[in-house]
């Protein structure tokens, strides 16, 4: 009987990331020999200590990813971290109490772990050389099923326009699209209709429809995408430090729903997009990135077969047999493993140290918000959180 190593995948709450690397280990077990075991940290017992073999913690920035990692690393388990951004960075670039409370937790999880599991090979190579870390690069798995559209780019009908990224990427419209939607305006009239997902962008001023809706939970942001047809994805990105440790998901997300891409010509992008071939690349400027759009609008031809190679693309280089081989190759001992016990786990009552960490850490939260923009707010921010948290799944 074939011996399976048992991986037990921690992440503190259901982040998009922790959801589709759970999903990703779901499909390798098909693949190579894991079994696996999926929770929110607050609900990991000693017996999933016990149970697993490998550890396996996602973004680890938090108090509790810390703790299980060292009681996981005690008890003779293999510690492996995943991060799919430079949380470092994040964490010690802008100065507040949140941000060096879990500053703390992540170095700690670094200094515990075997290994750094990431999307970015250019943020392995960094850890590699400021932590000493093994890493082991991993690509999204993309199935011919999630395949939600072919392209549908239509010469004389309504062009629209997704731009989907975290609230924190609100610059990056703001820097480089929203100066131009004007002239798209001009040039288009209403033909040409904008949807902006997650920044709370301005739209002052701004003749073109632009729709702007706050961040969804996976599996809504999931169906809203697979639900609305859109023809051309943006995705502008800085040419910094932590842009460049950033993984280009939004290709990814953009082909899978037959969303001709218009990327930033920076590290991560250029990685996987050919410029021309199966997206469009701009150069960091307004007569750039007007061109561009004018160009993917203009061309529909040209934008449907650039749509048609990149799904291509996905479906030939991102299959779940391509990334499970090569993520076993790269880690066989990892996954041939076998825990030997060397001291009992003691994990109890995981989730009175969740609501302890989570009252505090939202404390200076709050702080944070005060200061940075008052107390408005920071009560408008509490209202949303509680009216998204209803409608995560209760699972896990």
């Amino acid at each position: 009987m074939e011996t399976r190593t048992k991986i037990l995948i921690e992440g503190y709450s259901h982040l998009p990331t922790y959801d589709m690397l759970v999903q990703s280990f779901n499909r390798f077990c098909n693949i190579i020999p894991i079994d696996v075991r999926c929770k929110l940290s607050r609900n990991i017992n000693k017996c999933d200590i016990q149970w697993c073999d490998v550890l396996l913690l996602v973004r680890g920035d938090n108090p509790l990813s810390a703790y299980l990692a060292q009681t996981a690393k005690q008890a003779g388990r293999k510690v492996i971290l995943f991060l799919d951004d430079d949380l470092v960075a994040v964490r010690s670039e802008v100065i507040s109490f949140e941000n060096r409370y879990c500053y703390k937790s992540l170095i700690k999880v670094i200094n515990t772990a075997d290994y750094l599991l990431t999307s970015s090979s250019y943020l392995g190579d960094k850890y590699k050389r400021n932590y000493s870390l093994k890493y082991v690069q991993i690509n999204t798995d993309i199935g011919k099923e999630q395949i939600a559209h072919l392209p549908h780019l239509n010469k004389n009908g309504q062009i629209k326009i997704i731009y989907a990224a975290s609230r924190g990427h609100k610059v990056f419209f703001e820097d480089l699209i929203s100066p131009i939607l004007n002239r798209l305006y001009d040039r288009y009239g209403k033909r040409v209709s904008v949807t902006v997902i997650g920044p709370d962008v301005s739209v002052n001023d701004i003749k073109l429809e632009v729709l702007n809706l706050r961040p969804m939970p996976f599996e809504e942001y999931r169906n809203y995408m697979n639900n609305n047809n859109f023809d051309i994805g943006l995705a502008p990105l800085y040419d910094t430090e932590i842009c460049r440790s950033k993984y280009f998901n939004k290709y990814l997300e953009y082909t899978i729903n037959g969303i001709c891409g218009i990327y930033s010509d920076v590290i991560p992008y250029t990685i996987a997009v050919r410029n021309e071939e199966n997206g469009y690349l701009a150069n960091n400027t307004l007569d750039d990135w007007y061109t561009v759009i004018c160009k993917a609008i203009d061309d529909i031809d040209k934008s449907t077969k650039i749509v048609e190679n990149a799904q291509e693309d996905v479906l030939l280089n991102y299959s779940v047999d391509a990334i499970a081989s090569k993520l076993y190759a790269d880690m066989k001992d990892v996954f041939e493993y076998r825990a030997q016990e060397k001291q009992q786990p003691q994990c109890d009552r995981m989730y009175i140290k969740y609501l302890s960490k989570a009252v505090y850490r939202n404390i200076l939260k709050c702080i944070d918000r005060y200061r940075q923009k008052g107390w408005k707010y920071v009560v408008k921010e509490i209202l949303y959180r509680l009216k998204f948290s209803s409608k995560l799944p209760s699972h896990f």
